[in-house]
């Protein structure tokens, strides 16, 4: 289970990279999203890691996603991504799965 873990945080952590590096978001969004993941994935692995001699740090695992968490809603809460959830994004109630899902296929176009 932890291997499967790890591995998908790594890939959260190459995605993550990738839409850094296409410049879309400020620098100090950039670094915010940047270090938050960085340093959950850190907390998060050393929690796994350390779980296997002593049981109770296991605690860490729940602070590191939360850090990764944070990642995301900051770019998420990034004027950049606003303007690419389109308009009713904005707008109260439930943005439509088109207006959610629309930016991911810009970044497979990257």
């Amino acid at each position: 289970h932890a291997q499967g873990v790890l591995l998908a945080m790594a890939l959260l952590q190459l995605a993550l990279g990738r839409l850094l590096g296409t410049g879309s978001f400020s620098t100090s969004v950039q670094r915010r999203a940047a270090l938050l993941a960085g340093g959950g994935a850190i907390i998060y692995a050393c929690g796994y890691a350390a779980g296997i001699w002593q049981s109770t740090a296991l605690w860490l695992i729940l602070p590191g996603s939360f850090l990764n968490l944070a990642a995301v809603v900051v770019l998420i809460a990034a004027p950049t991504f606003v303007s690419w959830m389109g308009a009713d994004a904005r707008s109260p109630g439930r943005p439509s799965p088109i207006s959610v899902f629309g930016p991911w296929q810009r970044l497979r176009s990257c």
